[in-house]
């Protein structure tokens, strides 16, 4: 194994770790940022690859490419104000985790993941956002056999808009027993998750976490895509079975708006062998006692298709 912590690195012009397995770099300032594609060249064995990248908007290259033919799980994080462009192309590649500018990855790459987790930075977003909802849809339509899944809530919101969402989803995806959401607490974000579940037939474990809206990233979006509609928010969705083998549900951030009441309504009403539903409120609730009894009284009287459920409030 070979860890960088906090250092600046250039490159000689010959470089080769031919039996490097595991490559870990934290805060490596490149003196040209075409060298990560060198550096992960030289290593043809790698199989383990975690890059956390302090990038300033200044930097001259911004386009990085992560290509390994024995990489098995990546863990890539772009900090950075700038526009980055990253391309994935790794086709052993198993496990994914990263957060930056919506990547571009490649179609044989997607199919065979087990576990991804993908965040997205907002300050990353520039004016190909049409671009970056293609990428969203993408990914998610070829993850035929993720186990695993967590998407942000700047992920859900490029699915909100992208007007041919119900055609970009995946008909059934069998595998996925853990799904991880982030989401604003709207109808459309909300409307998009259930749609999301209606392809995971088999899902087991789901949890959902609220956060605050960001008025000033929609702003920014409705001006970047001021001729996009929400065309698929006008078509009859049928939530029907979609969670009916779900058997645990965590709610976080929980605040008691009416569409987060919907939700938790939908779930209860309808996930047939649910055992846990537990639910964390916000610290504004925790902090205004008794609008935390009414909120709590409230969700204990949902109707509950399951006999065994047991609610947690906290």
């Amino acid at each position: 194994m070979l860890a960088l912590y906090h250092v600046s690195l250039s490159l000689p012009e010959t470089i080769e770790f031919s039996m490097l397995k595991v490559l870990k770099l934290t805060d490596v300032k490149f003196s040209d940022y075409n060298q990560v594609d060198r550096l992960i060249s030289s290593c043809p064995l790698l199989e383990d690859l975690s890059i956390h990248l302090f990038m300033k908007r200044d930097d001259n290259n911004t386009h990085i490419i992560i290509s390994a033919a024995n990489l098995k799980k990546l863990f890539l994080i772009i900090t950075t104000n700038g526009v980055i462009e990253v391309q994935i192309c790794c086709r052993n590649l198993c496990s994914i985790r990263y957060l930056g500018s919506p990547p571009d990855i490649h179609p044989e790459v997607l199919p065979f993941l087990s576990s991804a987790k993908i965040q997205y930075n907002p300050y990353s977003i520039n004016l190909a956002s049409s671009v970056y909802i293609r990428r969203t849809s993408k990914i998610l339509k070829s993850l035929q056999n993720v186990a695993t899944l967590q998407l942000d809530w700047v992920c859900i919101e490029f699915l909100n808009r992208d007007r041919d969402l119900l055609s970009h989803l995946p008909t059934s995806c069998c595998s996925l027993r853990e799904l991880f959401v982030g989401i604003w607490p709207t109808k459309n974000q909300v409307q998009v998750v259930l749609i999301l579940l209606g392809s995971y037939s088999n899902l087991q474990d789901l949890s959902i976490s609220f956060y605050p809206i960001q008025n000033d990233f929609i702003d920014m979006l409705d001006d970047m895509l001021s001729n996009e509609g929400f065309w698929w928010q006008s078509q009859e969705i049928s939530g029907e079975g979609a969670v009916k083998n779900l058997k645990t549900v965590k709610v976080n951030l929980f605040s008691g708006s009416d569409v987060e009441f919907e939700l938790v309504r939908y779930l209860l009403g309808n996930a047939n062998d649910l055992v846990s539903m537990t639910i964390s409120y916000t610290k504004e609730l925790h902090e205004d006692a008794a609008r935390q009894l009414s909120v709590s009284q409230k969700v204990l009287e949902f109707t509950k298709a399951s006999p065994y459920v047991e609610i947690s409030l906290s």
